[in-house]
């Protein structure tokens, strides 16, 4: 477990309002955490992270995402080096 995780986040609209969730799933155990936030942006993506990081029972050996602006940002990246 911990081996390989995945974030990704998820945009929908609802009453004509964008509403998004960041997604966390350990690709081994499919332990996952999902949070609703207010908006998509590479400090949410790293805030969430890091309580990801703290809730999961084991250590996280590696990390997956999509290209999506949020998650290749310096701040972002930064945080994976950790």
């Amino acid at each position: 477990m911990g081996e390989c995780v995945g974030l990704d986040a998820i945009e929908r609209r609802l009453g004509g309002m964008k509403r998004y969730i960041l997604t966390y799933i350990d690709e081994v155990s499919d332990y996952a955490i999902a949070m609703a936030v207010p908006q998509l942006t590479s400090h949410t993506a790293k805030r969430f992270f890091e309580t990801c990081f703290k809730l999961t029972p084991y250590t996280i050996e590696q990390v997956i995402t999509d290209n999506g602006l949020r998650f290749e940002s310096s701040i972002f990246k930064q945080k994976l080096a950790l």
